[in-house]
């Protein structure tokens, strides 16, 4: 019994134990773990999230609910967004389609026209043929009384036109009846591209076109180059069309790119410039005249362009750039035996060596040169260059030192003994060559026609004196930007230049109306007057419509 009793206390003992466990028993949810559950692991409540620490009050909560808000609504238009995406991707799909189709429509209606022409041309030819023969069956005929005919009847010729005649043959034939003076005025009014289109349309246009070179033979940047204005889209031109072999002159300079200044304007690498050279040598052999705007001149840029172009008789290297040809380069041009003009940028690397080796050969036939220079630049071309074109180039007809700020009086001095045939002289932006002396010696020296003193800081003395010798045959002058000249020298200089047909005076501040009463009054052939920047008025001028103000 004892044994009974030890088993059931020991048992009562654990029942009161387990009692005050129930009381402090771990809770899960609802559920109340208990002991006897042995088989539940051990529990514990996860930490809290950290995104949700920061909440403390409604505030906050609306705040998020409403950014909520936005982001739905960005979201629904971003929907919208790429729906119309799609839209507007099916439209340019369909009308991208649609163009195929009416380009396809196109070529064979072209194909058709050019169908509907050979058999026009085959027609007119058998039916010439036939009516030579029954024209001579008709003069060896005896026929007393012919049978009469209705003109009803009768097939008229297809090169005939009557007054109420709307068929498309009919309207080509009747082109090609017109004489060739009324066929050049209407082609008159038509672009140089389309004029190089139109001579393949027939023979008689093609001989019309080809024996009138002032028509194509000069082809500037705009008359190439439509649409796209690239190297790529000059070569695909030059390559296909045949009639460029014919071509005298080529101009893709600056004033050619219609470019206000020439750093606005299209420049060629080196390298396209090659390129483009070794295609002139193969299509165009007959070149005359080579103007191009060149990035970075270099002599072998020159030399490849003096081997595609022997036959060049005027060189145009334009560039508002740095360029690095020297007087090696300079050399190259010895070779060309027709060459009469050259139009050099500025680069510091050449010198009065290059140039006097150049004149030296090339001195006798030379009319015509241009050097352009850029500030900041150190030059080595000098008086002494100037000297050497003086003595070697006596039939020299226009000239143009623009930009040097280094050169004296002698230069002009030098050109009116040596240079008596000058008609065009441009010293624009070179200050330094102009005194009283000077510009006297030059004027009475020369018979001028085409003067350019602009941005040279003229004053009355110097334009004054340079009137006085000249011997009237100016006929246009750019004096703008000298702010210091005054109605004076204006009109002295319009009294002693009857032939005066164009001037400019702009940015000449002190310029009044004084000088367009003179100018009206000693000036009756004048057509072009540039007074932007002065004191005139319209009042001034009247009835002339050529005055910009």
């Amino acid at each position: 019994m004892s044994g009974e009793e030890s088993h059931n206390a020991k048992r009562k003992r654990e029942e009161n134990s387990w009692k005050g466990s129930s009381e402090s028993s771990n809770s899960i949810g609802n559920q109340t773990v208990s002991p006897f559950e042995t088989n539940i692991p051990d529990f514990t409540l996860p930490p809290p999230d950290p995104r949700l620490s920061y909440i403390h009050s409604e505030s906050e909560i609306s705040k998020i609910l409403q950014l909520e808000g936005k982001v739905k609504e960005l979201e629904e238009k971003l929907n919208s967004v790429t729906k119309e995406r799609d839209h507007l991707n099916k439209e340019v799909g369909r009308l991208g389609g649609n163009l195929k189709v009416v380009s396809n429509q196109f070529r064979s209606f072209l194909e058709q026209v050019e169908r509907a022409e050979t058999e026009t041309l085959r027609e007119d030819t058998t039916h010439d043929d036939s009516m030579d023969e029954i024209a001579v069956t008709d003069n060896n005929s005896s026929i007393s009384n012919p049978i009469p005919i209705d003109p009803n009847s009768v097939d008229m010729p297809s090169n005939f036109v009557g007054k109420s005649t709307t068929n498309s043959r009919l309207e080509y034939n009747f082109l090609t009846k017109l004489s060739g003076e009324l066929i050049l005025q209407i082609f008159g009014y038509l672009s140089k591209r389309d004029i190089l289109e139109m001579a393949s349309a027939c023979k008689e246009w093609t001989e019309i076109i080809y024996n009138t070179p002032h028509l194509w033979r000069r082809l500037e940047w705009r008359d190439i180059c439509a649409t796209k204005r690239n190297l790529e889209s000059i070569l695909e031109m030059l390559n296909t069309l045949y009639y460029f072999r014919w071509l005298h002159e080529l101009d893709f300079g600056f004033k050619s790119q219609k470019s206000v200044t020439i750093e606005e304007a299209h420049h060629f690498h080196s390298k396209e410039i090659q390129k483009l050279s070794k295609c002139l040598s193969v299509r165009c052999k007959w070149i005359r005249v080579f103007k191009i705007c060149a990035a970075r001149l270099y002599d072998a840029t020159m030399k490849s362009v003096v081997n595609s172009c022997p036959n060049v008789e005027y060189l145009c290297f334009e560039s508002g750039k740095k360029t690095l040809f020297t007087d090696h380069g300079l050399g190259y041009l010895v070779s060309l035996e027709n060459l009469k003009g050259v139009s050099l940028p500025s680069s510091e690397h050449y010198s009065d060596r290059g140039i006097s080796r150049l004149i030296k050969k090339q001195g006798e036939s030379m009319t015509s040169f241009e050097f352009y220079f850029l500030p900041g630049i150190h030059q080595t071309f000098t008086d002494n260059a100037v000297k050497f074109i003086s003595q070697y180039c006596p039939n020299l007809t226009a000239i143009t030192i623009h930009g040097h700020g280094g050169l004296t009086e002698k230069s002009l001095e030098y050109l009116s003994k040596g240079c008596i045939h000058l008609t065009s002289i441009d010293l624009s932006r070179s200050p330094s060559l102009l005194t009283e002396i000077s510009l006297s010696n030059i004027a009475s020296s020369c018979r001028l026609e085409v003067v350019n003193l602009s941005n040279c800081l003229l004053n009355d003395a110097k334009l004054t004196s340079f009137a006085k010798h000249s011997h009237g045959t100016l006929r246009k002058l750019n004096i703008s930007k000298n702010p210091s000249l005054t109605d004076d020298s204006i009109d002295k200089l319009a009294l002693n230049s009857p032939k005066l047909k164009e001037l400019k005076i702009s940015l000449c501040l002190l310029i009044s109306n004084t000088s367009a009463m003179s100018i009206k009054d000693h000036c009756p052939e004048i057509k072009l007057v540039d007074a932007k920047g002065t004191l005139m008025t319209e009042d001034a001028w009247d009835s002339l419509e050529c005055v910009e103000l």
